[in-house]
């Protein structure tokens, strides 16, 4: 799934409505707690599966947002709490262009968020939701809309009244929790309320047949036409490893056995991706592994030693600077706390989403920069998504001197400098030329460095 524009309001300190726009590569960088991780987090809540979402999860590793109340905007003693969180996406499924935007309230019986009322926009139809009762929700339908999906559209309760147009009603009569959507498809009643206009202007039922006829052609809309209204909800096989990276990163070990094989944030999996890719004949991702280890400094040769057999039951990873190889527990720890992201990275597939908290943990500033090459050949060769939260300078101005090589277009680049006012989070975009340079940075931003370049100059 795509995701071009993310809409939040009351989520944490961004306190009303925001629009984040998601670019190729998009830069979150600002002080400790302006809300960085929050939106990293959002962002991972909103692309988990299908854009319909009974229940948004805030806390898909590494993020732990927490239950509704740790999550809604608290506005203090004397405001306290808002009601509802909304989220909202801008973006494309199977080609086919979308807008989502819901209302999400406390569960009675839970600490979690529920889906209360949510729209979704096409070109072609456009979908209302409403929460009715327990786990029971009603859905109109209506067809043939002409309109751009934008999110200035959308407006609560304000249905055409047009002629092609369905009700959708699917509920579940079992007693379970409302966890039942997060693994399972609901049954879908279509009840078609087209109706055949009279002189008189009173509507005319029309017959069973007529109905029955009808009521497929919607189907078939559905089915044919509108692939983004597949009620699926099934999230992505994460099997083969994770797209949100962790700031902190798995300890090295001095042996790996396979039975000890866990998917983490952390990367912890890592290790038996590149075993796995080491008894492959191409060995494609080793050789990446390599190509980024001299280009960052890190290291010569990255390769793996089977101890024992079968192949894979037991293996160490070398490494090699200078001289022999050696075990990846005896070199810089900045080698192990590199991996995760690299391969991550080179394995997520084209259209994947990815958030990296820090990535810079551990890595001097030579490989920090490489790490910004690699990110930009990435988005640009395999049309991922890269949305970082970073403090490294050196990982932005590398992305900014690519600009201005030409290796990425500075539209498909977005810095978002995050600042905390009074209490609430303000999103600044800095917007780039085609040399990579910030054009007229916002006030805050300019002070920050002025500053710090002021303090030197006293020096």
């Amino acid at each position: 799934m795509e995701i071009r524009e993310l809409f939040i309001e009351n989520v944490r300190c961004f306190s009303g409505p925001h629009t984040i726009e998601i670019k190729p590569i998009t830069i979150l960088i600002g002080k400790n707690s302006t809300g960085k991780t929050t939106l990293l987090a959002t962002l991972a809540a909103v692309s988990a599966g299908r854009p319909l979402l009974f229940k948004p999860n805030f806390n898909i590793g590494p993020f732990n947002l927490g239950s509704f109340d740790n999550i809604v905007t608290n506005k203090g003693r004397k405001e306290g709490k808002e009601k509802y969180i909304k989220l909202g996406v801008l973006g494309a499924l199977d080609k086919t262009e979308f807008v989502y935007l819901a209302e999400y309230k406390k569960h009675t019986k839970e600490l979690g968020l529920v889906l209360n009322k949510a729209t979704l926009n096409t070109k072609k139809a456009r979908m209302d939701f409403e929460r009715k009762h327990k786990i029971t929700y009603e859905a109109d339908l209506i067809l043939d809309r002409k309109e751009e999906p934008l999110f200035k559209e959308i407006n609560w309760g304000t249905l055409k009244q047009i002629e092609k147009r369905a009700l959708i009603k699917f509920t579940s009569t079992s007693s379970m929790p409302i966890e039942v959507f997060e693994r399972m498809t609901p049954d879908i009643l279509f009840y078609p309320l087209i109706m055949e206009r009279t002189n008189d202007k009173k509507p005319k039922q029309k017959s069973t047949e007529k109905k029955e006829a009808e009521k497929e052609e919607v189907k078939k809309i559905l089915r044919e036409s509108l692939p983004i209204f597949d009620f699926s909800l099934e999230f992505p096989d994460l099997a083969q490893g994770n797209l949100h990276i962790a700031p902190i990163r798995s300890k090295p070990e001095r042996t790996y056995e396979t039975y000890k094989k866990v998917i983490t944030a952390e990367g912890t999996h890592i290790p038996f991706l590149i075993e796995v890719d080491s008894r492959t004949r191409r060995r494609e991702l080793i050789k990446a592994l390599n190509e980024f280890g001299k280009a960052s400094g890190l290291y010569k040769l990255l390769d793996v030693k089977q101890l024992g057999s079968p192949s894979g039951n037991r293996f160490e990873l070398l490494i090699k600077i200078n001289g022999p190889g050696r075990n990846i527990v005896d070199v810089g720890y900045g080698v192990s706390q590199a991996l995760p992201v690299v391969v991550e990275s080179l394995k997520c597939p084209d259209g994947a989403i990815m958030t990296l908290q820090q990535p810079e943990v551990h890595l001097h500033p030579e490989a920090q920069a490489a790490l910004g090459t690699l990110i930009v050949n990435l988005a640009r060769e395999g049309k991922k998504t890269f949305v970082l939260e970073t403090h490294s300078d050196f990982i932005v101005d590398r992305i900014r001197i690519e600009i201005s090589k030409g290796s990425i277009r500075a539209e498909d680049v977005s810095i978002l400098f995050l600042e905390l006012k009074h209490n609430a989070t303000k999103i600044n975009k800095l917007r780039l030329d085609e040399k990579g340079n910030i054009i007229r940075p916002t006030a805050s931003y300019r002070d920050f460095f002025l500053k710090e370049a002021h303090a030197l100059l006293k020096k």
